[in-house]
């Protein structure tokens, strides 16, 4: 009979917490990793180029769970995406759409930043410089707060209708330039930034 009353107290108090939380991880439980900021650059790489790259910087606030170890979040993944037109040969102008994401191995509570970049290449033939007109930052990662995805993007997305029709050309048109915009490891910035550049998931090191 003992053992009876403990499971039903037990089922009781579960589904208590169930009700007050809604099915959502309980406080202290989960990271909270928030997009603080989001700049636009052209720079000169460390190595000595003249060329420049255009540097999109992603300033992160983490505060990881009470509960994690060592205080540091669990893996999340970083999505930036672009748009903007250019001058085009026949049309008059073209839209260019790109994509790139980083996977991050965990974030120390604190700030810290993920960096894309396109090449000099890019920068000349659009004549690149300042914020484009489109662009959005997400976030991912299983024990991130869901009540309010984290993100940030340009104030010509805050339309619903708008963000979603970017995000659908993103999918389709975008495809054209993956690649292009490239995560800061694979570039000559890779060693750049040291005390403020996550570590990254490497899926090359096991094969």
């Amino acid at each position: 009979m003992t053992r009876r009353l403990l499971n039903a107290g037990l089922y009781l108090l579960l589904g208590l917490i169930n009700m007050v939380y809604g099915g959502q991880p309980i406080q202290g439980v989960e990271d909270r990793v928030e997009v603080a900021n989001v700049r636009f650059n052209t720079l000169r790489p460390p190595d000595g180029s003249d060329d420049n790259w255009f540097e999109v910087d992603i300033e992160l606030d983490a505060r990881p769970a009470a509960s994690s170890p060592g205080r540091v979040t669990k893996q999340l993944r970083v999505v930036a995406r672009l748009a903007y037109d250019r001058p085009g040969s026949e049309n008059g102008r073209r839209w260019e759409f790109f994509r790139a994401s980083g996977e991050l191995v965990g974030l120390a509570a604190g700030r810290a930043h993920v960096r894309f970049y396109l090449p000099p290449e890019i920068v000349k033939r659009d004549s690149l410089g300042g914020a484009p007109e489109f662009w959005e930052v997400t976030l991912s990662g299983e024990s991130l707060v869901q009540q309010n995805p984290p993100g940030r993007k340009s104030p010509s997305l805050s339309v619903a209708e708008v963000q979603q029709g970017f995000r659908d050309k993103i999918a389709t048109e975008g495809q054209a330039n993956d690649g292009i915009l490239q995560v800061q490891y694979l570039t000559p910035f890779a060693t750049a930034y040291p005390r403020s550049t996550p570590t990254y998931v490497r899926h090359e090191a096991w094969r």
